[in-house]
């Protein structure tokens, strides 16, 4: 919400729960998915329905913004259960790998949720099948906002675009950036209604 506040008066955003995609239309320059909405929808299969009705509503040359909480992310979860998490997936791989139970309390209440962690891999091949290419992967630090180089030191954030865009990287992210700036683009911001610790740690 606080983002919005931020866009000139002339942008249109939609915001709607990623299970309610199917009954949108148009054509939006920018999506985002953000704070692992993703690792909220279940069951999997739904997942990449969500990428999927993305990708018919992105436009040709639009951009889409997907961040995920890295089931890899030794920074946050430590290096013990990061390689124990490698090693079943190794040995006994499988979509629910990923899936966790998150808590956390606000005064004497504790609240549960449940959501799912991703590794690279596993969206990239979700991205795949909907339709949608990696343009590029950012490690992001959820704690700091920081960059870092290795996967194994934060949470991922991509931007994608048609698997069948032309090369113009460059010229299309830039193009989209400044529709946003001038007030010309128009967003669609896929939300969730479960809030709290995107970090679980407990799996």
């Amino acid at each position: 919400m606080e983002m919005r506040e931020t866009w000139p008066a002339t942008v249109r955003s939609w915001a709607m729960r990623a299970e309610e995609l199917p009954a949108a239309a148009g054509s939006f320059d920018v999506i985002t998915c953000l704070w692992n909405v993703l690792g909220h929808v279940f069951p999997a299969a739904n997942r990449i329905e969500v990428l999927r009705q993305s990708a018919r509503l992105l436009a040709p040359e639009g951009v889409m913004f997907v961040d995920l909480n890295h089931r890899y992310n030794a920074r946050h979860y430590g290096m013990l259960p990061t390689i124990a998490r490698i090693i079943r997936d190794y040995i006994f791989p499988g979509e629910r790998n990923g899936d966790v139970v998150a808590k956390w309390t606000v005064g004497r209440t504790t609240y549960r949720t449940r959501g799912h962690v991703f590794t690279h891999g596993e969206f990239r091949s979700l991205a795949f099948g909907s339709g949608l290419r990696i343009r590029k992967v950012f490690v992001v630090d959820y704690e700091t906002g920081g960059l870092h180089g290795s996967r194994f030191s934060g949470n991922l954030l991509y931007t994608l675009e048609h698997a069948s865009s032309s090369t113009r990287h460059t010229s299309a992210i830039s193009c989209s950036a400044s529709e946003l700036k001038n007030g010309n683009a128009r967003v669609l911001d896929e939300t969730c209604s479960v809030t709290g610790n995107m970090n679980p740690r407990s799996s």
